[in-house]
């Protein structure tokens, strides 16, 4: 059955399945690169610490694979990863959630460690992985914290227990009196304390937020940086060939100063000829031109042409050739 006596329906849906395939192929050809080159593994942490999907995973500083999962497992969390399968990791393999930027990216850091081999699919248990202490998050509950103290009642109490006191000791009593001046000043300050907290807040949201950025910015200072150290290097050593050729120079010259010295003394003495003889060579060119001239004049005519040369016989004879044709025919 010919291409064109098939059913057209059947064709176009064979067509579309496909297209459709080729490009899932080719959407995922990532991950279908890397399920072909790595292999897979599993880590148990404590909590997530800041860990993302898509995270990087580094051993020895070196880009192996990324995080494809996080997943809550009971009372921890589990992180799927992958490694190039070129990395060797042992059966005492452990696993860290490290930070890579100022601003609390976070990477999976990978421990090779022991004999044997980790098998693909195993998983790293709790005990040989740890997690980051995440400064970030400290700062933002002791702000919520901060925020929820009553610092007028606070104030309260220390001033009735200051004036329970009251009859104390002199000592005692000026201790006590300074936190009763203390509870004061905070009570004092409370509306400043809530105010910079709240911009400590804010400003920790919008470093979070441009986080990309900066790790951008960082990234393109360290291009620059390296950039600038090979100019520099490259002008190094153009310094160092420079320095080198004037020495060699140098020694050339120095080798052979009794040559050169009377070759330009010629050299020189040449050039005062030249110059003095610069109106005769000028009037001998402009005569050239004019010969030149001439004789294209005189050989255009055909395959001869009339030359006079002064003072040589028959030649002489032409200026006073008429006369004597004339006296003869007389």
């Amino acid at each position: 059955m010919r291409f064109s006596e098939r059913n057209k329906t059947v064709v176009g849906v064979s067509g579309l399945v496909v297209i459709a395939v080729v490009l899932a192929v080719a959407l995922n050809s990532g991950a279908i690169y890397r399920s072909l080159t790595s292999h897979g593994y599993r880590a148990a942490f404590p909590e997530a610490g800041g860990l993302l999907v898509g995270d990087e995973v580094r051993i020895g500083g070196l880009t192996v694979g990324k995080i494809g999962s996080i997943d809550l497992d009971g009372d921890h969390v589990t992180a799927s990863f992958t490694v190039d399968s070129g990395a060797r990791l042992g059966a005492l393999t452990g696993a860290a959630i490290k930070t890579q930027t100022p601003l609390g990216k976070k990477f999976l850091q990978v421990r090779p460690s022991g004999d044997g081999v980790l098998e693909p699919g195993s998983e790293i248990p709790l005990e040989r992985t740890n997690s980051p202490y995440d400064v970030a998050q400290v700062l933002a509950d002791l702000t919520t914290t901060t925020g929820q103290i009553d610092t007028g009642k606070l104030a309260s109490s220390l001033d009735t227990v200051a004036t329970t006191f009251a009859d104390t000791p002199p000592a005692l009593r000026s201790a006590l009196d300074g936190v009763q001046r203390l509870s004061q000043t905070v009570a004092s300050r409370d509306d400043a304390l809530r105010q910079l907290l709240a911009g400590a807040n804010g400003l920790s949201g919008v470093l979070a937020e441009r986080s990309g950025q900066l790790t951008t910015l960082i990234s393109d200072g360290n291009l620059l940086l390296d950039e600038l150290y090979r100019r520099r290097d490259a002008i190094r050593r153009l310094l160092i060939d420079t320095t080198t050729l004037v020495t060699q120079l140098r020694g050339v010259v120095d080798d052979n100063r009794e040559r050169i010295g009377p070759a330009l003394a010629e050299l020189e003495s040449t050039l005062d000829l030249l110059n003095s003889n610069d109106r005769n060579i000028a009037q001998a060119i402009h005569g050239l031109g004019r010969y030149a001239k001439t004789l294209g004049e005189a050989v255009g005519s055909g395959p001869f042409f009339y030359a006079y040369i002064a003072n040589l016989v028959p030649t002489n004879l032409a200026p006073v050739l008429p006369q004597l044709l004339q006296g003869g025919h007389r």
